[in-house]
This record gives C-alpha cells, sequence and structure tokens, in this order.
C-alpha cells in the first residue's frame, strides 16, 4: 500500500471513471471524478476521491484507491480539508 496526498489545491476533471493523478512523491496533481452533480457550495464538503478510483502516475494507472478523501470545490478546483489525515488516501499497487 502506498500513501498519497494534496497539501494545494488541484484540478478536476469531468470523465467516464474516477481517477487520481499524483506525481513521483504521492502528490495528488488531478481528480476526475464521474460524479456529474457539481457542488452547490464552495463550502459543502463532499467526496473528492472515491473508493475503487484509479491512481496513474504519468499516464498510466498504477492503482486503487483502498481509502476516499473529501474536499471543498471552487471553480473546478478541489480544496483540500484542512489536517493531515484529511489530505491522504491510500492506494493498493497493481
Amino acid at each position: 500500500m502506498r500513501c498519497c496526498g494534496f497539501h494545494a489545491r488541484c484540478g478536476r476533471r469531468p470523465p467516464r471513471r474516477d481517477r487520481v493523478h499524483i506525481d513521483a512523491t504521492g502528490e495528488i496533481l488531478a481528480i476526475e471524478t464521474a460524479n456529474p452533480a457539481p457542488p452547490q457550495s464552495v463550502f459543502a464538503r463532499r467526496t473528492a476521491v472515491y473508493l475503487g478510483a484509479e491512481v496513474l502516475h504519468d499516464g498510466r494507472v498504477i492503482g486503487l484507491c483502498v481509502s476516499e478523501a473529501s474536499a471543498a470545490f471552487d471553480a473546478g478546483l478541489v480544496i483540500p480539508a484542512p489536517g493531515e489525515a484529511a489530505r491522504r488516501i491510500l492506494m493498493r499497487g497493481l
């Protein structure tokens, strides 16, 4: 298992499936969520990374999320929750 996280705002893209893009250090660069419902408020927290989402590095699937993370959303960006634990997801490598 590997722990990945996001500490700065990252992009949210509307794909066909749930995916998380990470760099070599495990920092989350972008989150793709197939959930079509846009957040109702920047202050409302909702799931940003879903259980079972694919984890990609350099465009290649390297694992699946075995945990979830919630965040706020603003203008297409995901805003990490305060607290280190809330900014982390666990992934299982393929």
